[in-house]
C-alpha cells in the first residue's frame, strides 16, 4: 500500500476559511458524499460517532477522523491543508493544521488500520507536515506525498 494510491489533486483541499473542528467535519463529509455518491449524513454520523470516543487530533498539527462505512468497496481519503490552524481538541492542546479524513469499508479491518497507521507515520513525521503545511498548491502536497 503506497499514500500516493490514495491522493490526486480533487481530494485535496487548501482553504483557511474553518474555525471549528465541527466545520471541518461537515465540509469534509458533504465533500466524501459528493464525490463518491454516499450520504452526508450518514458520513457525517459515524465520523462524530468515532469522535466522541476520543478525538482523533493526534497532535503535532494533525488530526484523523476516520470511520468504517457501508457503500465502499476501498479506501478513500481526503485531505485538508488550513494554515491558520483550528481547535481539533487534539491531544497536545495545539492547533491542526492537517486533517486527512479516511473512510474504508466496513468489512476490511485491515485495510483501515493499515491506512490509519500509514497516514499518521507518514504526517507525523516534522519535515513531511511542514512541507504540506508551507506548501502553495495541490500539485506541491501530491509531489511531497507521492515520493514517500
Amino acid at each position: 500500500m503506497e499514500l500516493k494510491e490514495y491522493f490526486d489533486k480533487n481530494n485535496i483541499i487548501i482553504e483557511n476559511n474553518f474555525r471549528t473542528k465541527a466545520d471541518i467535519i461537515e465540509y469534509l463529509s458533504e465533500k466524501a458524499s459528493k464525490k463518491y455518491a454516499l450520504d452526508t449524513t450518514y458520513i457525517y454520523k459515524k465520523i462524530t460517532e468515532r469522535e466522541k470516543k476520543l478525538t482523533t487530533g493526534i497532535g503535532g498539527g494533525l488530526a484523523i477522523p476516520h470511520a468504517r462505512i457501508e457503500g465502499i468497496n476501498d479506501c478513500k481519503v481526503l485531505l485538508l491543508v488550513n494554515k491558520k490552524g483550528v481547535d481539533f481538541n487534539s491531544m497536545d492542546d495545539k492547533k491542526v493544521y492537517i486533517v486527512a479524513l479516511i473512510l474504508s469499508p466496513k468489512a476490511k479491518v485491515k485495510n483501515h488500520i493499515a491506512l490509519l497507521s500509514k497516514i499518521s507515520y507518514y504526517l507525523t513525521e516534522e519535515n513531511n507536515i511542514n512541507d504540506i503545511i508551507n506548501a502553495n498548491s495541490k500539485k506541491e502536497i501530491i509531489d511531497k506525498i507521492t515520493i514517500s
